[in-house]
């Protein structure tokens, strides 16, 4: 499903989604003897009418929580909290105005931020990097819900291939707008640091490594591999896969090495090869000179491929065709 709705909300900057509670539900229900006993903060709230409200205050004893705090954002200072708490097994609610908006970046809802044991909540999509850095440099435990892509950021994959960080087991499709309209996304989905035994669907395997099938990248160490589901059972070495892999990952059974397409973090596998004065050819035959040959893993055929961009470079063997970002694996030996 494309995920073009998304990038419009990026561009205009708009935040204003708001989540379904069937998909707090359907991935609450995964944690829930996690919960017991804790301090549960949705710091990104909207109130009484948040799903996240609603789902966690409406189970709160049968969640076992301790103490439930939600921090509403609004304009011109006007934020407030909602808590419930179990004293000597009486609840306590009680509402308090903020002196700010309740933006998760102010000094007051940093301090709620302190008290919690667990944090779970929709954070803005535009502020994504900076929200989950906040959680990570806290040291909090979270369920969060962000664009799969996000798994490139430099404050995302160092922890992803850490094992410091993983995706939730299911995706969130629609969202509710301020009108009251569901708008569908692609590849939204959960982040969490949350131990779990298991992860979700075991990744079954049944194809057979081929030089043909699998070809290897020209400026990257590691076959190319265009869908999860095409990993060869059969190869042991550097494996370059869809991001969508993470949602699949193992770490019993394959490490992650890096990632290709960015340069500016450790984690990142720096490029084996630079191509010197790259061009690139696009679908209307218009030329230009662009380094982007240079930002992806990139593969070489020898026939020119037509209804596509691709690139030519000086101390290149043919024709180059960029792939998006790939996650480099390796199986582990049994």
């Amino acid at each position: 499903m494309s995920n073009s709705n998304f990038c419009d909300a990026k561009v205009k900057k708009n935040d204003e989604f708001y989540t379904q509670i069937s998909d707090v539900e359907n991935e609450l229900r995964h944690y829930t003897e996690l919960l017991s006993g804790k301090t549960i903060l949705c710091n990104c709230n909207d109130g009484e009418d948040s799903a996240f409200w609603r789902c966690l205050s409406v189970n709160f004893i049968a969640l076992g929580l301790k103490r439930l705090i939600a921090v509403k954002y609004g304009a011109a200072a006007c934020g407030y909290v909602l808590e419930i708490e179990s004293v000597n097994g009486i609840l306590l609610s009680r509402k308090k105005l903020l002196r700010g908006n309740g933006d998760f970046r102010s000094s007051e809802s940093i301090e709620y931020l302190r008290q919690a044991d667990i944090v779970i909540t929709n954070p803005p999509f535009t502020l994504f990097r900076e929200y989950i850095s906040l959680l990570n440099s806290m040291k909090k435990k979270y369920l969060v819900i962000g664009n799969m892509n996000a798994l490139t950021f430099a404050e995302v994959f160092p922890f992803i291939k850490d094992n410091k960080m993983w995706l939730g087991r299911n995706s969130v499709k629609g969202f509710i707008c301020p009108d009251g309209a569901t708008k569908n996304f692609g590849n939204i989905v959960w982040f969490t640091n949350l131990k779990k035994t298991n992860r979700g669907n075991k990744l079954i395997l049944s194809e057979r490594y081929s030089s043909a099938a699998y070809p290897h990248f020209d400026n990257y160490e590691g076959i190319n591999v265009d869908r999860v589901a095409h990993i060869p059972n059969n190869y042991f070495g550097v494996m370059g896969v869809p991001i969508s892999y993470i949602s699949k990952h193992d770490p019993m059974r394959f490490e992650i090495i890096g990632i290709t397409g960015q340069r500016n973090y450790e984690a990142a596998v720096q490029p084996i090869k630079e191509y010197v004065n790259p061009i690139q050819h696009n679908e209307n035959g218009r030329c230009c000179a662009e380094g982007k040959a240079n930002d992806n893993a990139t593969l070489v055929l020898q026939n020119k491929p037509y209804n596509r961009v691709y690139y030519t470079a000086d101390n290149a063997d043919g024709y180059l065709i960029s792939k998006y970002s790939r996650v480099l694996i390796r199986r582990i030996a049994a």
